[in-house]
């Protein structure tokens, strides 16, 4: 009959979804494509092999990220199917389900959820409710309502998918991923113990079934590293970010995902002050990134800053600067120099002048980082406080004495309003207006701002804490000068 009869074409076709299955994409896309051109050419436009042949090749597309063309081959294959099984067939709830795929990909999550409620509501009435390809769509919508932080519709419609799930494939990937994804809504709803038992069980699954080094089970240990780390168990936290570390290299190579595992690791190496380790780590993160995102991405300039607190806490402070420094420059390309990101680079180039006692040039950067928090916070903003507060230091070291306690009262002032009378923010403020008052002599106005400063500190620290003994030394040296005095 020829290269080009349908027996041939549906030999073609039926060796690309052998491929397929196998993943072995471009042979597959191939033989659909061979096949496709076969059936346009021998049979009706709308004939259901084409509808078949064009839904296994919009999967090829969605698999390799070509999104666009997957919907194009998706809603022409929707076309077919309608005119050959009707509007309520399950083969038109598939293609609805892989519409509604492709579109969450792209993050149209109005459109895809349209579609993927129509899946829905066709599989329930062809297949029942407790089907596993009805606990498929619901695991998706529940997946796209959680890209959509709408958390409490997220966990009902995880919950209903796990709870088929289990009563069918308990053991199944698609169930590890179903309890992958429950254990994200209940991290993000604060929900911790169970997030923790949901990844678990997730992990569990993957382990049985020898699939424990792949991508997905390195995602679950790097979550259930973030809970322990809210724990506070530091080192188990560690431990699980170095397992998720050695999947992602020996799967993915140089992938930015690799970085950020060596980031985590060095967020809790610095966290459990390790810096030498936490610098390594933190270095390895900022190659990779430079790597796979470019010298000016974002991420590079979050990894320079914490590569900059690092050599400041280690004295190096020339080394400290020049981090700061480029990640202040990759902050304003990326954000605009009027960005709170760009503020919080300028607070740290601050704070190493200030230490240099290069005070006119940390006072530069302080008042730009003012003006940026004014314009994007207001001027009644506990983040202004912040500056202020630590622009009342800087004008200090300079013998600026009127200016610093301009700074200091503002920043007072705010603090009182918005976080109460009776803080530790109040309270450090206070010490610094008495060591200011102590500065100019005023030994009286001294006096009264350390004793209400101390009166506070005793409220909400304990009693052996330092900065309850300054203040009671300060006390006692001002109750000493005024007596000498009187």
């Amino acid at each position: 009959q020829g290269m080009d009869s349908l027996p041939v074409a549906a030999i073609v076709n039926d060796v690309g979804v052998i491929h397929l299955r196998r993943d072995q994409h471009n042979i597959a896309r191939t033989c659909f494509s061979e096949a496709l051109r076969i059936w346009k050419d021998k049979l009706d436009k709308n004939h259901k092999y084409l509808g078949e042949v064009l839904l296994n090749l919009a999967e090829i597309d969605h698999y390799n990220g070509d999104l666009d063309d997957a919907i194009d081959k998706l809603t022409e294959a929707l076309s077919v199917m309608k005119l050959n099984n009707g509007e309520r067939h399950v083969s038109v709830a598939l293609v609805y389900y892989k519409l509604g795929l492709s579109l969450t990909k792209k993050n149209e999550y109005v459109e895809a959820m349209d579609f993927l409620e129509r899946s829905l509501l066709i599989r329930s009435a062809e297949y029942g409710d407790d089907s596993i390809l009805v606990a498929e769509v619901l695991k998706s919508i529940g997946s796209l309502c959680l890209d959509g932080a709408e958390m409490a519709k997220a966990r009902n419609y995880l919950g209903e998918s796990l709870k088929i799930m289990l009563s069918k494939r308990p053991k199944d990937i698609e169930t590890a991923e179903c309890l992958y994804s429950l254990g994200k809504v209940m991290k993000k709803m604060k929900y911790i113990e169970e997030a923790k038992t949901y990844f678990e069980d997730a992990l569990r699954i993957r382990m049985c079934r020898m699939e424990n080094d792949d991508i997905a089970a390195a995602e679950i240990y790097a979550e259930l590293a973030t809970i322990y780390e809210e724990k506070q168990l530091h080192d188990e936290s560690l431990k699980l970010h170095r397992k998720a570390l050695e999947i992602r290299k020996s799967t993915m190579g140089e992938h930015a995902s690799v970085g950020d595992s060596y980031h985590m690791i060095g967020t809790i190496e610095q966290t459990k002050n390790d810096l030498k380790a936490a610098l390594s780590s933190f270095g390895a993160a900022l190659v990779i990134y430079q790597n796979t995102r470019g010298d000016d991405h974002l991420t590079c300039a979050k990894t320079m800053n914490n590569i900059g607190i690092i050599y400041e806490a280690t004295n190096e402070c020339n080394e400290a600067l020049k981090y700061h420094r480029e990640a202040l420059r990759i902050r304003k390309k990326n954000l605009g120099k009027d960005h709170l990101k760009v503020a919080n680079s300028l607070d740290n180039i601050a704070g190493i002048y200030q230490r240099q006692h290069k005070v006119d040039k940390a006072s530069s950067a302080l008042k730009e980082a003012l003006r940026i928090r004014i314009g994007k916070l207001g001027n009644d903003h506990l983040e202004v406080a912040t500056t202020l507060f630590g622009m009342g230091i800087v004008y200090c070291d300079k013998g600026d004495f009127n200016r610093a306690m301009d700074c200091y009262e503002a920043s007072l002032n705010i603090r009182k309003r918005k976080v109460g009378p009776t803080s530790l923010e109040v309270a450090q403020t206070l010490h610094n207006i008495g060591s200011l008052h102590a500065l100019t002599q005023d030994y009286k106005s001294a006096l009264s701002s350390w004793q209400s400063a101390l009166e506070k500190y005793r409220t909400l620290l304990p009693d052996d804490h330092h900065m309850i003994a300054c203040t009671i030394g300060n006390i006692q040296m001002a109750e000493n000068v005024i007596a000498d005095m009187s």
